[in-house]
C-alpha cells in the first residue's frame, strides 16, 4: 500500500511538473506576444496614423492570462517574492515548517479564489458577457483561463507543501 501511494505521488508530481512547465512556457510566449502587439500599436499609431483599436483590450486579457498561467510555474520554481532574511537564520527544519505554513495560507486563499472564479466564469459564459471596449470581446474565455491557472496554482502549492514537509522530516533539526 505504501509503495502504491509513493508511485501515485511520483506519477502525480511528474505529470504536474510537465503541465506546469508547459504553462510556464505558454506564459512566456504570451508576454512576447504582448510586447509585439504593443510595438505594432505604437508603430501603427505614430508612423502610419492607423491605431489598432482592439490592442489594449487584447493586451489586458493577455496580461491576465500570463499571470494566471505562469503562477504555478513561479511557485514550483520558488520565483515568487518573499522576505527571507529571517528564514536564513533558522535551522533547516524550522525554515521548512514556516515555508509549509506560509504556502498553506496561500493555498487556502487560492482554493477560495478558484471556487469564486469558477462560478464567475460559468456566469459570464451563460450571460455571454462582453467587454465594453471599442471592439467588444467575450469575457468568459479569459475567465476560464483564470480558472485553469488558479486550480493549477493550487496543485503546485500542494506539491510544494508536500516537498517542505518531506524536507522537514529529513532535516536533522526536527
Amino acid at each position: 500500500e505504501i509503495y502504491m501511494l509513493k508511485t501515485v505521488e511520483y506519477i502525480f508530481d511528474n505529470i504536474l511538473i510537465k503541465i506546469v512547465r508547459a504553462f510556464g512556457i505558454i506564459s512566456g510566449v504570451i508576454l512576447l506576444l504582448m510586447v509585439l502587439l504593443m510595438t505594432a500599436e505604437v508603430f501603427m499609431r505614430y508612423y502610419a496614423n492607423m491605431p489598432i483599436e482592439w490592442e489594449i483590450d487584447v493586451v489586458e486579457n493577455l496580461l491576465i492570462a500570463s499571470v494566471f498561467l505562469g503562477g504555478a510555474y513561479t511557485v514550483s520554481n520558488e520565483g515568487h517574492v518573499r522576505v527571507d532574511f529571517l528564514l536564513n537564520y533558522l535551522p533547516l527544519g524550522k525554515k521548512y515548517m514556516l515555508l509549509a505554513i506560509g504556502h498553506f495560507g496561500g493555498l487556502i486563499f487560492m482554493v477560495v479564489l478558484s471556487y469564486y472564479l469558477t462560478g464567475d466564469a460559468i456566469r459570464s459564459y451563460k450571460l455571454q458577457e462582453m467587454t465594453s471596449g471599442i471592439v467588444p470581446l467575450p469575457y468568459y474565455p479569459i475567465k476560464f483561463v483564470m480558472v485553469i491557472g488558479a486550480y493549477l496554482l493550487c496543485f503546485a502549492t500542494i506539491s510544494k507543501i508536500r516537498f517542505y514537509v518531506k524536507e522537514r522530516r529529513k532535516s536533522p533539526s526536527v
